[in-house]
């Protein structure tokens, strides 16, 4: 159980990166700031990995 509060509060923290790595942010500033997609995909990136290890851990 606390391993999966750990995951949980993990995706949450990915998903609150890519929220604050976006806000403001149009379709030109993404398509011409490759280190705002790197950060978006390497947040996503920790979202997927533990949404992955918390449906293994069940």
């Amino acid at each position: 159980m606390k391993k999966s509060f750990r995951r949980l509060e993990l995706i949450l923290s990915y998903g609150q990166n890519v929220r604050d790595f976006l806000v403001g942010k149009t379709l030109t500033d993404w398509q011409n700031d490759i280190q705002l997609r790197y950060a978006v995909a390497h947040a996503l990136a920790g979202v997927a990995e533990n949404v992955k290890d918390l449906c293994n851990d069940n």
